[in-house]
């Protein structure tokens, strides 16, 4: 992409200033990014052309020599930026499937009773007329009328099933969003770690172990949830998503929002992901953390 495709696409004229391009750039993220509802093409598309403009639009206070390390620079920024936003959605992913899959596997067995409760009110609707023997007639029909009735609750079990899992893909949605916020995020982070390890290292394993004590405590018990209640939802629906999915949800978005640093390291001859908080001041945020 050159200088004069990153302007059309930004809608700047040629000549426009740094200042000009962040301004316009910003207004144009915050409509186009996919939370709120735009198109991930078209906001990497916008990133590109960010960069491409203001790398260009800088050229003369920066050596030439340096310009190609600026844009090598930006791209690879880019790339971490596509993966870091990937791997969250596949982490959003695998929670659904996790916390949908019995709902599936009940709703499948629901169809599969509904359908043959089908065929049960076909035989019952004249085909067993042609079975000569009457007394088996006879005993025959009692369990098509049970079958058929048991397929009118099954069809009424694939309905509420159905609701279920959308409702459930749903909640997953709004807690991969409630965790976009870094406020939240930090809230529910200091929720579930205990005190003394709030500002330490951990590894996801050990978050996912905090994660299953945090969902079990009593909401009754618990003076914090009296004063934080979407706590209280998300306890279930990590129960539901299994805590190994739970803790892999919650580190991706930390990481995708700047909250937490990944730390790998080698433990007993095996890789390990270790994360820490990441503390900035809210200008360093916004530089270094750029609306993707």
């Amino acid at each position: 992409m050159d200088i004069n495709d990153a302007l059309r696409i930004l809608g700047l004229p040629a000549g426009a200033t740094p200042n000009e391009i962040e301004s316009t750039y910003r207004a144009l993220a915050r409509k186009h990014h996919p939370d709120a509802g735009g198109d991930s093409a078209r906001m990497s598309e916008l990133n590109v052309a960010h960069d491409v403009a203001i790398a260009a639009a800088s050229a003369s206070l920066v050596p030439l020599n340096k310009l190609a390390a600026l844009v090598e620079e930006a791209s690879a920024k880019l790339v971490l930026r596509a993966e870091i936003r990937e791997a969250s959605q596949a982490a959003v992913a695998s929670a659904t499937e996790s916390a949908t899959s019995w709902l599936r596997s009940m709703r499948w067995a629901s169809l599969a009773l509904l359908t043959l409760s089908g065929i049960a009110l076909f035989l019952g609707n004249g085909a067993l007329d042609f079975i000569a023997d009457k007394t088996l007639v006879a005993h025959v029909q009692p369990l098509m009328k049970l079958i058929y009735t048991m397929g009118t609750i099954a069809a009424g079990g694939a309905w509420v099933l159905t609701q279920r899992i959308k409702w459930t893909e749903l909640q997953i949605e709004e807690l991969s969003l409630f965790l976009g916020e870094r406020e939240n995020f930090f809230d529910l982070w200091c929720s579930i770690l205990p005190t003394d390890r709030v500002e330490s290292e951990i590894t996801k394993g050990e978050l996912s172990n905090f994660a299953a004590t945090w969902a079990e405590v009593s909401v009754l018990g618990s003076k914090h949830y009296e004063t934080f209640t979407p706590h209280r939802s998300w306890r279930k629906l990590a129960r539901r998503m299994g805590f190994n999915d739970f803790a892999n949800l919650f580190v991706r978005k930390g990481i995708e929002i700047g909250v937490l640093v990944r730390n790998d390291r080698w433990r007993d001859g095996r890789p390990i992901e270790a994360l820490s908080l990441r503390h900035l001041e809210e200008p360093q945020i916004q530089k270094e953390m750029r609306v993707t």
